[in-house]
C-alpha cells in the first residue's frame, strides 16, 4: 500500500507526498506528464523493499494525468 497526499498538478508536472506501508516518513514524488518519467526521494531506511510501491504510484499519477483528475489524495492497494 502507498498513500499519495497533497497531489498538485501544475503545468506539465504532478507532485505529491508519498507514504509507503506503515512508514510515517514522507517521500516527495514528481511526475512529468510529457514523458511519463518520475523522480522520487529516497525510500526510508528499512523500506528499500518498497520499490514496487513507487512504480505503483507512478502508474496512479499517470492515470490522474490522463483523466485530468483533481484528486488531492489517493490510497493505492494491490494483492
Amino acid at each position: 500500500m502507498i498513500k499519495l497526499e497533497n497531489i498538485n498538478r501544475k503545468d506539465n508536472t504532478i507532485t505529491c507526498e508519498a507514504f509507503v506501508e506503515d512508514c510515517e516518513e514522507m517521500i516527495l514524488l514528481t511526475f512529468s506528464i510529457s514523458d511519463g518519467s518520475m523522480k522520487s526521494g529516497t525510500l526510508p531506511e528499512g523500506y528499500e523493499w518498497c520499490a514496487i510501491h513507487l512504480r505503483m504510484a507512478r502508474k496512479a499519477l499517470k492515470k490522474i494525468a490522463e483523466t485530468n483528475s483533481n484528486e488531492k489524495r489517493k490510497t493505492i492497494m494491490w494483492c
